[in-house]
């Protein structure tokens, strides 16, 4: 954790003004609310989110922006919910401790500088009336990077509610096609909007291994690692346009894109040996929010939901789950990029990249006994990666069963992409 004293403070105010000069009339109230919290040891960093409507032909939309916990503010909140134009762009604010998540090293200063404080997530919810008809949705989990002491980021909205999905592999690796999730009651005094949470698995990459090898793939909290590994998992979506008061709806859900779901456990895979592979899994909750809004002047209300994965509890491989089942694998030749070694190793994924392309999808029977309703949703893991202070990525432990004191294996990153989160292993 980064401690700022008042000299150091001194030095990076005028920074900050000067950085701000254009806009210091318009954006004098935060400079100051700035300036003050770094001269008083409690450096701050202003997020500054605008959302730009669509201009859809429609008589209003309903803006909903929320953000979830992280763990230097965790407390999810509804930072704007409200009546606007189409077209129009809307401005969400939020101040968050100016402490450094990510360094990275300046060959030109030979200094490290801050590449970004704590990322932080953001629900943002858009629905659009003409009368009684809804005309344009959309739901998505935004992650924000702030690189600076005043942070602006803009998010256009696009024609679709629905983020591209580059590839995907639905259920390879054998098994069964459907896991479940039962919604239970929960009450969070840090989440006051989570309605219900559920278990499920949820399937992820391969895990490879060669004869005189043992394999595991892991997640870590803090026995492996400096912080929390974590995945990316789909997230989901409805809302609900319901003058002038909602009744009994069941939500038609839709993806929200991805959302980043850390560890909060120390867990390895049994061992794979072998010339052998197998899809591994990961036990994951699900949270489920139900929101509402209303405008009394207005005679309006809105009611939206989040199915949003919240934690992830274990990780194991899917043929002892009946998911998948142990495969045969011909190690390859290896490339040119690969890694010769001996003796056992541990391989992280160490990259900072967050791209909408998925691994693998499988199908999740979500189910909510309190409310009377049951759904399938496809559920994706995501070639995405965090690295950095506050988490870190799943590894593989690679353990040399033949006692050789000479090179002898090759491991290296699939298609030499660490976004694969897979690593292949050869003998030759």
């Amino acid at each position: 954790m980064l401690v700022i004293n008042k000299a150091l403070a001194l030095v990076l105010v005028p920074l900050v003004l000067f950085s701000a000069f254009i806009g210091v009339f318009l954006y004098r109230d935060e400079i100051s609310v700035l300036v003050n919290s770094w001269l008083n040891n409690n450096p701050q960093v202003l997020v500054k989110l605008k959302v730009k409507l669509l201009s859809v032909d429609a008589y209003m939309c309903f803006v909903a922006v929320h953000r979830f916990e992280t763990p230097y503010v965790p407390v999810n909140e509804r930072l704007f919910a409200g009546i606007v134009a189409p077209g129009v762009e809307v401005e969400v604010k939020k101040l968050i401790p100016a402490i450094p998540v990510k360094l990275r090293y300046d060959e030109r200063t030979k200094q490290y500088v801050v590449e970004y404080y704590e990322p932080q997530q953001f629900f943002i919810l858009v629905h659009c009336v003409k009368g009684n008809t809804t005309v344009f949705k959309y739901g998505r989990v935004h992650e924000v990077f702030p690189r600076s002491i005043i942070h602006q980021e803009t998010i256009e909205i696009q024609g679709s509610s629905k983020p591209p999905r580059l590839s995907a592999n639905l259920i390879d690796g054998g098994g069964g096609s459907t896991q479940t999730c039962n919604i239970y009651r929960v009450n969070d005094p840090n989440d006051p909007f989570a309605r219900g949470e559920c278990r499920t698995w949820v399937l992820g990459p391969y895990l490879y291994s060669i004869e005189g090898l043992r394999t595991q793939y892991g997640i870590a909290y803090a026995a492996y690692a400096r912080a929390p590994s974590a995945i990316y998992l789909t997230a989901f979506y409805d809302s609900a346009w319901c003058p002038p008061y909602c009744e009994e709806i069941t939500p038609n859900w839709k993806e929200a894109g991805k959302k980043l779901t850390p560890s909060l456990a120390d867990k390895v895979t049994n061992g794979l040996t072998g010339n052998s592979k197998v899809r591994v899994t990961f036990d994951v909750a699900y949270r489920y929010y139900m929101y509402d809004w209303c405008d009394g002047v207005a005679g309006v209300c809105v009611i939206y939901w989040l199915l949003a994965p919240y934690r992830v509890y274990d990780v194991v491989r899917a043929d002892g789950l009946g998911l998948g089942y142990v495969e045969y694998y011909s190690p390859p030749q290896h490339p040119d990029y690969a890694q010769k070694t001996y003796g056992d190793v541990i391989r992280w994924f160490e990259i900072n990249q967050q791209t909408d392309e998925v691994i693998v999808t499988i199908t999740v029977g979500f189910s909510c006994s309190f409310e009377g309703w049951s759904v399938g949703l496809s559920v994706s893991f995501y070639k995405a990666v965090r690295s950095d202070n506050q988490y870190v990525s799943p590894f593989v432990k690679i353990e040399d069963l033949t006692g050789r004191y000479y090179a002898w294996y090759y491991w290296w990153y699939k298609d030499n992409n660490r976004l694969s989160l897979e690593i292949l292993v050869s003998n030759w």
